[in-house]
């Protein structure tokens, strides 16, 4: 889940207009400059679908005025289509308090359902039923979605998905889609997890049978929306899948499996406050983030004896760790984010490393207050632009043709002064003999943090990451400061990951294919984590995400050929006359959707829940053991995610008892041969006996409470009687001891 940012030309902003800039996203301020920058010939000026955050709710009808195009209007946050050459127009008006474009975001069963005890609630195995996320919308936007699936069909064969959009710059289609993008699979291996239910006939590990690799809500209603990963989409398929299940008159749990780590990390962006506002209205699932191994966070909080914070950044292969020499063309974004508007100052430093123990500055650029977003390039000079500083020896520590663009100003959500650096370097001639810094020198009590992103010619291999470049003093980077921007809100639950699996079948062979370094059980090395600066932990819960088998577009496998180790099943489709694939992923992209299934089984034992309960339940419940017991609590959130135990006290939180149907109210489960953990829902104490099939009593418990152990150790296989009575409500079961 590395971030794809677009770099920009400078432009220099009319006088008019600086108050406005204050109001504007780094990623606004960016893309405004390069338009204003564009030839005048440049014709009907674009469209953006922005996110516009009113300073109150009441202030809809002032902003009404200017006769733009809103597409979603709720609660003083509006998603707004605006041409760009309106932008600083709209930022003028005083009842808008801050304009964000977004970035682009990028995209994030057998062994897992057994793991966290999916498969115990799907079989019913000590329940009155089995629960299947019946009478629940599972929701999703992603991309890559193959709507014509089998794994989205019921016995039948009829469709479960009950409505599909793909939304463009903001819109949503009508008449649904077969898929959005035929070169990706992200989004049907991720709504596979969460939902997926096709357990007919197939090819598998060299063999024919049913097909293993269901997801979690089998039975849950679907809704899908699709298409390019932008703050604005993303949004608005979430309202989608909202507006939808409540045409139904369903709970709903909408999956997002994508992010970027571009942002504050501090829940008060426009998208997130967006965010939060659709989790009132739905349980929202979001992935932890794939950056846990990369140290992208630095950050230090200012005495009166230590004031400065000096750090430098370069790229590395996201696979190995490793830093990779000789780029020629690496671009990128860095932000700094303080926790108040007081300004720091900001070097951009050439420094000679010739002695690491007494680094020297070469030459410096130096921001000492806020900018309003007014760019200034440093290094090189493209496009022979006025606002341009030169810097002695840059393009030794680059190149000639590598600059970064540098801005500051103050973040209006969270009143916190900011400084931002686009990069753009050819590391060539990179060595660390010569290198390029950022110094801050703060305040005393105040705290800075900051974030680096970056891509290169590939996304998938090149970030970047803080290093010391072995000098004493300096920050080296931390990997406590990954966590998915997008994560950040209040009424979202994040999700991290553990490995649940660290070998596959393929389709044509039972002879399994794997990788080394992931430990089935501990937490997954990628699975991204934060401490944010309100002193929240992300995630809160870790669920399977490495690696999952689910299900494949059959439009991404024509396109692209996957490897045959890749692929684990095939079925073929006698209606639509094609193939339907099974593949193996890793990430947390997969580790959430597996979450938002187990919360909508949640849901259909308790509709009533919402965001802040199953959070709750899903934290107390959460599995504790030697793993999760090491290496960094914070990356483990509260540990494994648990969906039986989690059931049993979704029916606790029933607001009484004659709201649940009397089959809901008691449940056991055998935990070891003949001992039983037996649960009876608000009972205030509840009794057990098991006996032989010829009457003989074999063991017997009473507990106060809605809790009892039952252990009958030792005894000989066979069928036995259970009988369970809670407040003078009695069943009787029929059990095997083997």
């Amino acid at each position: 889940m590395t971030n794809k940012y677009i770099l920009a030309t400078v432009m220099l902003l009319a006088a008019g207009y600086v108050s406005a800039q204050n109001k504007l996203s780094p990623t606004a301020i960016t893309l405004l400059e390069e338009y204003n920058e564009a030839p005048a010939s440049r014709g009907e000026a674009p469209e953006v679908c922005a996110i516009v955050s009113l300073n109150s709710p009441d202030d809809l009808a002032e902003f009404e005025t200017l006769g733009l195009e809103i597409e979603d209007d709720k609660d003083g946050i509006l998603l707004v289509h605006i041409p760009m050459d309106r932008v600083e127009e709209v930022a003028a008006m005083k009842c808008v308090k801050s304009i964000s474009f977004g970035q682009l975001a990028l995209p994030m069963m057998d062994k897992a359902r057994v793991t966290s005890k999916v498969d115990a609630v799907q079989s019913g195995q000590g329940l009155a039923k089995a629960y299947t996320g019946a009478g629940v919308v599972t929701g999703l936007y992603d991309t890559g979605i193959d709507t014509d699936h089998i794994n989205f069909t019921d016995a039948s064969g009829e469709t479960r998905i009950i409505a599909a959009a793909r939304v463009q710059n903001g819109r949503p289609s009508s008449g649904g889609f077969t898929t959005d993008n035929r070169n990706e699979t992200h989004g049907t291996h991720v709504l596979g997890i969460m939902a997926g239910s096709y357990n007919g006939n197939g090819d598998y590990a060299g063999t024919n049978g049913n097909v293993p690799y269901y997801g979690v809500a089998t039975g849950s209603d679907i809704v899908a929306t699709a298409g390019e990963l932008y703050d604005a989409n993303i949004l608005r398929g979430v309202q989608y899948c909202i507006d939808e299940a409540n045409e139904v008159g369903k709970p709903v749990v909408v999956n997002l499996s994508i992010g970027s780590t571009v942002g504050p990390h501090d829940g008060t962006s426009d998208f997130c406050q967006k965010l939060d506002k659709h989790g009132e209205n739905a349980i929202i699932v979001v992935a932890a983030g794939n950056e846990g191994a990369i140290k992208m966070g630095v950050g230090k909080t200012f005495t009166s004896t230590d004031k400065t914070l000096t750090t430098s950044v370069y790229p590395i292969d996201a696979r190995t760790g490793n830093k990779i020499n000789n780029i020629s063309k690496w671009s990128g974004n860095a932000q700094f984010y303080a926790s108040d508007d007081r300004p720091f100052k900001f070097h951009i430093a050439v420094m000679d490393l010739d002695k690491p123990s007494d680094p020297q500055v070469i030459d410096e650029y130096v921001v000492e207050a806020s900018t309003a977003g007014k760019s200034t390039y440093v290094g090189g000079r493209p496009n022979n632009l006025v606002s341009y500083q030169p810097l002695q020896d840059f393009d030794y520590a680059c190149s000639s043709d590598s600059y970064m663009q540098v801005f500051t100003n103050v973040n209006t959500a969270s009143n916190s002064y900011y400084a931002n650096v686009n990069f753009n370097l050819s590391m060539a001639r990179e060595n660390d003999g010569c290198v390029v810094a950022f110094i801050i020198e703060g305040n005393e009590g105040q705290t800075v943090r900051g974030y680096v992103n970056s891509s290169g010619s590939s996304t998938t291999t090149y970030t970047g990451q803080f290093s010391n470049r072995g000098v004493s003093l300096w920050a080296d980077g931390d990997t406590n400061g990954t966590i998915n921007d997008m994560a950040c809100g209040d009424n979202v639950i994040v999700v991290g990951s553990y490995n649940s699996r660290n070998r596959w079948p393929s389709i044509t062979s039972s002879r399994e294919t794997g990788f080394a370094g992931y430990t089935v059980g501990d937490v997954s090395d990628f699975s991204s984590y934060g401490t944010l600066a309100d002193g929240r932990n992300l995630p809160h819960i870790c669920a399977p995400g490495a690696f999952v088998v689910s299900s494949f577009s059959s439009y991404y496998v024509e396109s692209q050929n996957p490897s045959s180790t890749d692929l684990v099943a095939k079925v073929y489709d006698d209606a639509l006359g094609i193939d339907h694939y099974w593949g193996r992923m890793q990430g947390t992209s997969m580790a959430a959707p597996y979450a938002a299934g187990v919360f909508a089984l949640w849901l259909e034992a308790n509709p009533n829940l919402d965001v802040n309960a199953i959070r709750d339940i899903a934290q107390k419940t959460a599995i504790k053991d030697s793993y999760t017991s090491r290496g960094d609590a914070v990356k483990w959130g509260a540990g494994k995610l648990d969906a039986y135990e989690g059931l049993k006290m979704a029916l606790s939180y029933q607001s009484s008892v004659d709201d649940v149907l009397a089959e809901k109210a008691i449940i056991y489960n055998e935990v070891a041969k003949g001992v039983y953990d037996v649960f009876a829902q608000g009972a205030s104490t509840v009794s057990a006996s098991l006996y032989a099939l010829n009457g003989t009593q074999a063991a017997a418990a009473t507990a106060v409470g809605e809790n009892l152990t039952l252990n009958a150790q030792g005894l000989t296989s066979g069928v036995y009687i259970l009988r369970i009575s809670a407040d003078g409500n009695t069943e009787t079961h029929k059990v095997v001891v083997k």
